[in-house]
């Protein structure tokens, strides 16, 4: 006999019998352990221990059962699933713009809108953009309807945040305030679609709806194949704010970014380039340790600027192909 009442163990509220969902226990139909909404909750907290597991679980019972998936309950499931997708990725995008706001001290979220911004507004924007597009993978489209602008104001913004994020021609307190945006972002980043408010799938535009039109930006890892040493010599000139002349020249008393930016380049030509300390000893009339040293120093500079310097590389000259990450010497 089914009781009219029941204490709950999980929640340890006593709950009606129709708080409960029925099982048949040898013949007779019981009442289950926990209510409906700790049930819930218990299934949710075991699936997402284990999501891929579940799902094959699930998916097994199911042509055990002898159930046949109409094409109209896929349809209905695959809209359900990109909701999910689109739920958790609004409510990723909206805790960077909180956070961005904290950090730049902008009250009002409106503030942000628009083509031309200055000051305060325009910085918070610009981190704001790169990181929702970095983080969320939407669209140029997405991110300038929310931000009210031109998808090549984005473009220019999302340039703007690389070229401040750069670790010899950008700004440090704009790394600092991205590395604490980030810590932040991690920890209160909403991985449970069910955690956050659940929107309808037809309320998100075409442009939230729409995939990425282009791939998530991975850094180059190395220098282009087809790119030469008189390429090279350019883009490190502008890069370091230096002369070219300085990467051959006999002076031995070169301090600074002069320094740097020879040893970067001697650290380049001999892990992607195939010249040797011997063959550099030549090129550069310097002892072969000379070279090794410098060589040392280049690649510890390139621990700090490899991402930053490899995109200058592949913006300057895109139509070359980058090298193998195997050819790295790490």
């Amino acid at each position: 006999m089914i009781p009219d009442i029941k204490r709950c163990p999980r929640c340890n509220i006593t709950k009606p019998k129709e708080e409960y969902y029925t099982k048949m226990d040898k013949g007779n139909k019981v009442l289950q352990g926990y209510c409906v909404s700790c049930e819930r909750e218990r299934r949710r907290e075991k699936y997402w221990e284990n999501p891929q597991k579940e799902r094959t679980r699930s998916k097994r019972r199911m042509l055990r059962n002898g159930r046949n998936i109409t094409p109209e309950q896929d349809r209905v499931h695959n809209i359900r699933k990109k909701e999910r997708a689109l739920v958790l990725r609004k409510a990723r995008l909206e805790l960077i713009i909180k956070l961005c706001m904290e950090a730049y001290e902008v009250d009002n979220r409106e503030w942000l809108n628009g083509r031309y911004l200055l000051g305060k507004y325009e910085e918070c924007a610009t981190m704001s953009v790169w990181l929702i597009r970095k983080h969320t993978f939407l669209s140029r489209e997405a991110i300038a309807e929310i931000f009210n602008c031109s998808s090549q104001d984005i473009i220019d913004r999302i340039k703007l945040a690389v070229h401040e994020n750069s670790w010899e021609r950008g700004d440090i307190l704009f790394r600092m305030k991205r590395e604490n945006i980030l810590k932040k972002y991690q920890r209160n980043k909403p991985t449970i679609w069910s955690k956050v408010d659940s929107i309808p799938y037809d309320s998100f535009s075409e442009a939230m709806r729409q995939s990425k039109n282009i791939l998530p930006y991975n850094p180059p890892n190395s220098p282009s194949t087809g790119i030469t040493q008189d390429q090279l010599i350019e883009t490190l000139s502008w890069y370091y704010n230096i002369s070219s002349d300085i990467f051959y020249s006999d002076d031995t008393h070169i301090r600074g970014r002069e320094a740097m930016a020879r040893q970067v380049y001697m650290y380049l030509l001999y892990a992607f380039m195939g010249l040797n300390e011997h063959a550099q000893a030549q090129l550069f009339s310097r002892d072969r340790s000379t070279v090794m040293s410098n060589i040392k120093k280049g690649k510890e500079y390139m621990k700090k600027d490899r991402n930053s310097l490899f995109f200058e590389l592949a913006k300057r000259y895109p139509e070359a192909q980058t090298c193998p990450a195997e050819q790295m010497i790490s």
